[in-house]
């Protein structure tokens, strides 16, 4: 307890881990602190950080807790059961659509299993933050995480009728050097979007912004309002385009497909409860193909290339 709380800075968030009340955290950490005679956390009403001898401890109890989850990570693979939490995050909206929904299912056929997701579209460091894996889309940047390829999500430009009646329909990607082109901010490639023409051949283009965004689901609101084209995930704006509140532009050139990866620290070799939650990925994003997401075959390799775009990447 006392180390999701050093992890998390939250004793409302170490309690929501642990299924339990934020007043039997604290009680239960005060009285690690009699024991031990020290003070391990400072409290004020606005955060929680870790004193001097709390910053000491924590250093220890982390090597402890890694060394017992390695320990029960060995033991689970030996016998092949599905036990344990597995803490994983994916980007808001493809997490909507495609994490959230799959995870009932696991815990009725696993029942020893525990899942927390958390839902985001910022970065997160999954050694520091205590997670198993995380869903990246987009193209990775290098890191000692291991990289599980699952899926490729396709994208296409769009924007509002009301837009494309003040500004014009652009014909070719050189025309967007003329129009308002939404970006997300959590992009370090969003102001160049690349292109392929029927003949295959690939084209890149800068674009230009007025209107900067961190959220994916919050930039096709603006596409909707008639904000400026934004280049965006199937599963996301289907359902504007169904309605014609968005249209699609550029039908002649195809952006390129967007990966789909699950990432974890560790071994190349898969933990039981990680194994069962990439191979039902993989299903679920199969089931969905309609919808612009391509299961991909089984692939693994370390040095993943990890970074946060879209549609390059949606964090």
């Amino acid at each position: 307890m006392f180390s999701r709380v050093a992890e998390t800075r939250s004793f409302s968030a170490a309690a929501r881990s642990f299924d339990t009340t934020t007043s039997s955290i604290s009680k239960r950490i005060a009285a690690l602190e009699a024991r031990l005679g020290v003070r391990l956390l400072a409290r004020t009403t606005r955060r929680v950080s870790l004193t001097d001898a709390g910053a000491a401890f924590y250093a220890h109890v982390s090597k402890i807790l890694a060394e017992v989850a390695e320990a029960e990570e060995a033991v689970a693979r030996l016998g092949g059961s599905v036990r344990g939490t597995l803490r994983l995050t994916a980007p808001t909206v493809f997490g909507e659509h495609y994490v959230a929904a799959l995870v009932p299912q696991l815990l009725a056929e696993h029942p020893d299993l525990r899942v927390e997701l958390v839902l985001t579209d910022r970065l997160v460091n999954l050694a520091e933050e205590g997670f198993d894996c995380a869903v990246r889309i987009g193209t990775l940047a290098d890191s000692s995480l291991v990289a599980v390829r699952i899926a490729e999500v396709e994208s296409v430009v769009c924007g509002a009728p009301s837009y494309l009646a003040a500004r014009g329909t652009p014909q070719t990607p050189q025309d967007l050097a003329v129009h308002d082109c939404i970006h997300l901010s959590l992009i370090p490639l969003a102001r160049e979007w690349r292109f392929r023409d029927e003949g295959g051949h690939e084209l890149s283009v800068p674009v230009t912004s007025r209107f900067v965004l961190n959220s994916g689901a919050a930039m096709g609101g603006a596409v909707v309002a008639g904000a400026g084209l934004a280049r965006l995930p199937m599963f996301l704006v289907e359902d504007a385009l169904a309605r014609g509140e968005v249209v699609e532009v550029l039908h002649a050139w195809k952006t390129r497909p967007t990966p789909v990866h699950v990432v974890y620290p560790g071994s190349p070799q898969l933990a039981p409860r990680l194994r069962v939650f990439v191979d039902r990925m993989r299903r679920t994003c199969t089931h969905h193909a309609k919808r612009g997401v391509t299961a991909r075959p089984k692939r693994r390799r370390r040095n993943a290339r990890i970074a946060i775009a879209m549609p390059k990447k949606m964090a």
